[in-house]
């Protein structure tokens, strides 16, 4: 995966729960939005951004970079959290 080091895809979102994050990336995907999932522990130090906390979760969530704005919208809207 191509990280935002090279402006492809950027880390969005952490959580605990796999079966969560699956479900936020089949949103995502029924909306036209590319994500893919990571492991916190897979990523490198200099992939990792001063909001991670290994406390917080064990998977990341990236989305594509040009489209991150309206991904993390899709993603409210999931979660139902209003704005």
């Amino acid at each position: 995966m191509e990280t935002d080091t090279n402006g492809k895809m950027v880390p969005a979102l952490q959580l605990s729960e796999l079966d969560i994050l699956n479900s936020a990336r089949s949103h995502l995907d029924k909306n036209g939005f590319t994500s893919e999932t990571v492991l916190f522990k897979e990523l490198k130090s200099s992939g990792r951004k001063n909001w991670m906390d290994p406390d917080n979760g064990d998977y990341i969530l990236f989305v594509e970079e040009k489209a991150f704005q309206k991904a993390m919208q899709s993603l409210e809207v999931f979660f139902g959290i209003s704005g």
